[in-house]
C-alpha cells in the first residue's frame, strides 16, 4: 500500500511488463483446437475415397475363414478358392429399419464342412459365400471391395447387388 495516497500498488504481468490481455492457456487451447481440426480434416478426406474402411491384405485371412468386424457391421470372408468378399451383417429378411443381424456359426457346418451364417430372428441360414439356403432367394448383401495399388483391400462404398 502506498503510504502517501493509501492506494494499492499497481501490479503488472511477469517481469514488470504490462499484461497483453491474452493468457497463455488461451493460446495453448487455440493451438490444440487448430491441430485437432487439421487432423480431423485430413482423416475425413482420406475416408472419402470409397468406403474408407481398410480391410488389410487378402493374405491376412486364412482360406475358408470368416472375420466379423462389429464396428463396421460386416464380415470379411476368404472363400476356399482364395477370393475375399465382404458381407453385410444385416439379415435381408429385415423389414425397413429392422435390426436383426446374422452371426457366423461354425457349429452349423454343412456337408461342405464350412460353417453357416444364421439369423436368430428369422431362422434363415446362409452358406459361407452369403447365399441363402432357403427357398426365398434372399442372399446376404455383398459389399464391394477395391484393391489399392499397394494390394490392400478397402470397402468401396454402397452395397452391391448380388444376383
Amino acid at each position: 500500500m502506498d503510504a502517501v495516497s493509501g492506494n494499492q500498488p499497481r501490479t503488472w504481468g511477469q517481469h514488470g511488463t504490462e499484461p497483453t490481455g491474452v493468457r497463455p492457456g488461451c493460446v495453448v487451447g487455440f493451438v490444440l483446437i487448430a491441430v485437432g481440426l487439421a487432423i480431423g480434416i485430413a482423416y475425413g478426406a482420406s475416408g472419402l475415397r470409397g468406403g474408407g474402411i481398410d480391410l488389410g491384405y487378402a493374405e491376412d485371412y486364412a482360406l475358408a475363414s470368416v472375420v466379423y468386424r462389429s464396428t463396421d457391421g460386416l464380415f470379411v470372408v476368404r472363400l476356399p478358392d482364395g477370393e475375399v468378399i465382404a458381407l453385410s451383417d444385416l439379415d435381408p429378411h429385415n423389414p425397413p429399419g429392422g435390426e436383426c443381424r446374422v452371426s457366423f456359426r461354425p457349429d452349423l457346418a454343412g456337408t461342405d464342412g464350412y460353417g453357416r451364417f444364421f439369423d436368430i430372428c428369422s431362422g434363415a441360414m446362409y452358406d459361407i459365400s452369403g447365399r441363402g439356403l432357403g427357398d426365398d432367394g434372399l442372399d446376404l448383401r455383398r459389399l464391394p471391395l477395391e484393391r489399392g495399388e499397394d494390394g490392400k483391400l478397402e470397402l468401396a462404398g454402397e452395397p452391391a447387388d448380388v444376383d
